[in-house]
């Protein structure tokens, strides 16, 4: 879309492929974000692991 923007003189064309593109942009972070969020954030027990064994004195 962009480069068919690139070849006509009007405006509007320029508009509404920048429109465009910034619409995948913000859908592309959009997604990435929640799947980020609940793939890796989620990941883990969160405090609840184990805690490191004392060594009892002999």
């Amino acid at each position: 879309m962009i480069a068919r923007a690139a070849q006509t003189p009007e405006l509007w064309t320029h508009l509404a492929a920048i429109v465009w593109q910034g619409l995948w942009v913000w859908l592309t972070v959009k997604l990435s974000a929640k799947l980020f969020r609940r793939n890796v954030m989620k990941s883990g027990a969160a405090g609840a692991a184990e805690a490191p064994r004392a060594v009892k004195p002999a």
